[in-house]
């Protein structure tokens, strides 16, 4: 069942990091209260746009005022975001060095190439990672509405 992945380190890379993305994409949406988020970004927007039209009426105490309630509206969202980054971080420790191992001498890749992109070569396996793991945290985020 899993030969072809064994076999393609393409397509055991494009496992390996939607897997990945998938679990720290749920720890996200299980750690990082949604509707707190959604209410400072909407409240944050609506603030912008009262700081653009007291910048245009010279208004500067009012943009004063205006920026420190933005700044904590984004102290809030760090403070949301903190927990969830940190669980994340210590997966991507754990887990992608066995990643690593595959491509390195005596692992199941050594020697193969992974992704080649016409005009560049290959682009190894940590790039074709870094490139997927962003796709997919997209992609599973807009599926299943994580608010970042």
């Amino acid at each position: 069942m899993f030969g072809f992945i064994v076999e393609n380190p393409l397509a055991g890379i494009v496992t390996f990091t939607a897997a990945l993305m998938f679990i720290v994409t749920l720890i996200y949406k299980k750690m990082v209260d949604q509707a707190v988020v959604s209410e400072s970004k909407a409240e944050i927007k609506d603030l912008q746009e009262k700081i653009k039209k007291a910048q245009k009426d010279g208004d500067m105490e009012k943009v004063n005022k205006l920026m420190s309630i933005v700044l904590q509206h984004n102290t809030n969202l760090m403070k949301q975001m903190f927990k969830p980054m940190l669980v994340s971080f210590a997966l991507f420790i754990i887990l992608v060095p066995f990643l690593s191992g595959a491509f390195a001498e005596g692992g199941i890749y050594y020697g193969k190439k992974v992704l080649m992109i016409p005009g560049i070569g290959d682009i190894g396996w940590f790039w074709t990672y870094l490139i997927l793991a962003i796709l997919f945290s997209i992609i599973f985020r807009k599926l299943l509405g994580v608010k970042l």
